[in-house]
């Protein structure tokens, strides 16, 4: 009889053993995107843009500014 009184506590820890792995895979997944997330470089700087040009439209390289991407001549991220 005394076996099994201690037994409901036993299955209570491993219980709570399980929640605490659980919850520690959680915050580390969630440490590790947070992380990435931060870490991601901006890469808009790469393209250069020129003075009073707005910011929609595809950058034509010939040109050196932002234009609606059917110049014939013009040399845009795609022909890279």
């Amino acid at each position: 009889m005394n076996k099994l009184k201690g037994r409901p506590y036993f299955k209570a820890s491993l219980c709570i053993l399980a929640a605490g792995k659980v919850l520690i895979a959680l915050l580390s997944t969630l440490l590790t995107t947070f992380l990435s997330l931060i870490s991601m470089q901006d890469d808009s700087k790469d393209r250069p843009l020129s003075e009073g040009s707005n910011l929609f439209g595809e950058y034509n390289f010939r040109t050196g500014e932002m234009d609606s991407g059917g110049d014939p001549d013009g040399w845009y991220e795609e022909d890279m």
